[in-house]
């Protein structure tokens, strides 16, 4: 992936995408990047661009669409993602170091970095 086409990964994430966690169990912490549009075709090109990823098809709660959804966690895949995007990010910047910072423990001790996604994401 050249500069220009990360730059624009970052600004996709940036304006579609989020940074999120969810507990398992009450206590097993796995984060996720996800990336969600109408459109499909950016999304399937990054999935082939990168080698990973799960695409989803789900119906929108606002109407008939249908959006698309491109989601990865894999830790590894995650920190190739952060790697090629963190230095163009803007507006998530923070989220994107929680997660790699939350990638450094193991899945039990990361619930404090699961909340504070969860902060910065709801204000």
């Amino acid at each position: 992936m050249d500069e220009t086409e990360r730059a624009y990964l970052a600004g996709f994430i940036d304006g579609e995408g989020c940074f999120s966690s969810g507990l398992k169990h009450g206590s097993y912490c796995r984060p996720k990047i996800g990336i969600t549009q109408l459109d499909p075709t950016y999304l399937l090109w990054l999935r082939d661009e990168l080698g990973f990823g799960n695409i989803n098809y789900v119906r929108g709660s606002a109407g008939p669409n249908i959006h698309t959804r491109f989601i990865v966690n894999r830790p590894g895949h995650i920190k190739i993602i952060i790697r090629l995007v963190y230095p163009y990010l803007r507006q998530k910047k923070p989220q994107a170091r929680i997660v790699w910072d939350m990638l450094k423990l193991p899945p039990k001790e990361r619930e404090w970095y699961h909340l504070e996604l969860k902060r910065l994401k709801h204000g």
